[in-house]
């Protein structure tokens, strides 16, 4: 990428969207509830978890006391979306589908038989006898209105020049 550098002159370097070497420089966000509007279809993904305001991972929860609310369900769901809203998928690389019972993950190419278990090292804890419930990894917020990465995204959605073309959105 071309830009000014602090003297004044016009230099190529690579543009890092993600520093891998230094995870904590990072910005992680997951919105709860995140809604896409493209073309005449407007759509709310249960959770989204962007990496410096990239949509890198999405996730579709059924409810856990709804006996209709299955994982397949869940999977189909994600067929919905990505015909419906496809450039939500553009950047991802996982989607998660629960049915509070089980959890599975693939990419957005996966089929039904290529969506995997999700393993744990950690020993099965049944939630009704669990004394302390375990603790989701990331916080959820809700979703910023008209601001923040969320909805630059959501803004930019039809946007032809990629993410790497605007500046990363502060959050």
């Amino acid at each position: 990428m071309e830009f000014r550098n602090r003297q004044g002159e016009i230099v190529r370097d690579k543009v890092w969207l993600i520093d891998f070497a230094n995870p904590e420089a990072n910005e992680f966000l997951a919105v709860n509830q995140f809604t896409v509007e493209e073309g005449h279809f407007n759509r709310r993904a249960d959770v989204v978890v962007f990496i410096n305001g990239i949509p890198l991972a999405v996730l579709d929860l059924k409810n856990l006391a709804d006996e209709q609310a299955t994982i397949r369900k869940a999977f189909d769901q994600f067929q919905t979306y990505k015909a419906q809203i496809p450039s939500l998928f553009h950047p991802n690389a996982l989607l998660v589908i629960s049915d509070g019972h089980e959890a599975r993950l693939g990419t957005v190419t996966s089929d039904w038989e290529r969506f995997m278990t999700w393993r744990t090292i950690a020993p099965k804890i049944s939630l009704t006898n669990a004394v302390h419930p375990p603790r989701l990894a990331l916080r959820l917020a809700p979703a910023p209105p008209g601001d923040g990465p969320a909805a630059d995204h959501a803004r930019h959605s039809s946007d032809q020049r990629g993410p790497a073309s605007r500046s990363r959105p502060a959050i």
